[in-house]
């Protein structure tokens, strides 16, 4: 046997060795507990899920698979208060230990349980509710209102209705400005004021043409239907 050869049944033995000490990983299994979630609810944070999406592409790197159980703590709770749940529990545990406590740097070698556990608690309702200043004639949402549902979906949607509505007015910077968002957590109330930033009035600008073009400047200001002075 040549030298070569040699090497090569070396390598053969020590790949084979390697393989009988380390067996390949499995899958990890993921559970959820949602038992006090309606079904859609459910759904919706399965499908939220890092872990839950890691495991069915089927990875089995621990740093992974803990990694993405760490980020499901906020994907839970930003589920939960699109659905205006806003004192649940959320316990995410990997091989039976609570993943928040798991360090990044020490982890087991091998991942084979996931679970998912989610009490949404009680749903909450608005409490004092403002979004302002609007453009003239416009109104917040009507699901923006002491009473209604206080899903954090409607809070955004207030938000960015009250910001289209300043700039369909011709105030092209309007914006979001500051939020105070407070729950009541022995009321089960939810109040939020949203301030918007109106930004000034603009209006179009003249057409400045520059660089060499063989195209007339006529046409270039045609084609272009920019509405010099009025409001944007």
């Amino acid at each position: 046997m040549g030298r070569a050869g040699l090497q090569s049944w070396l390598l053969a033995c020590v790949t084979a060795l390697v393989l009988a000490v380390s067996p390949a990983r499995a899958t990890p299994t993921i559970s959820f507990d949602l038992t006090s979630a309606s079904e859609e609810m459910a759904n919706d944070l399965r499908a939220a899920s890092l872990a839950a999406a890691a495991v069915a592409q089927g990875e089995t790197r621990s740093a992974d698979l803990v990694s993405a159980a760490l980020a499901d703590y906020r994907r839970m709770i930003e589920t939960l208060y699109a659905y205006g749940h806003y004192s649940g529990v959320v316990q995410i545990r990997v091989n039976g230990r609570e993943a928040a406590s798991m360090s990044l740097l020490s982890l087991p070698p091998q991942i084979t349980q996931i679970t998912i556990t989610v009490d949404p608690g009680p749903p909450f309702q608005f409490g004092q509710t403002r979004v302002g200043p609007l453009a003239p004639g416009r109104t917040a949402p009507e699901a923006f209102a002491p009473g209604q549902p206080a899903l954090a979906t409607v809070i955004q949607n207030a938000s960015r209705s009250a910001v289209v509505g300043w700039r369909e007015e011709g105030h092209a910077k309007a914006q979001q400005g500051a939020q105070r968002i407070a729950a009541n957590h022995r009321a089960n109330t939810l109040s939020a004021d949203l301030q918007i930033i109106p930004g000034p009035k603009l209006r179009f600008g003249d057409l400045i043409i520059q660089g060499e073009t063989t195209v007339r400047e006529q046409k270039i200001r045609r084609i272009s239907d920019l509405p010099g002075g009025e409001v944007y």
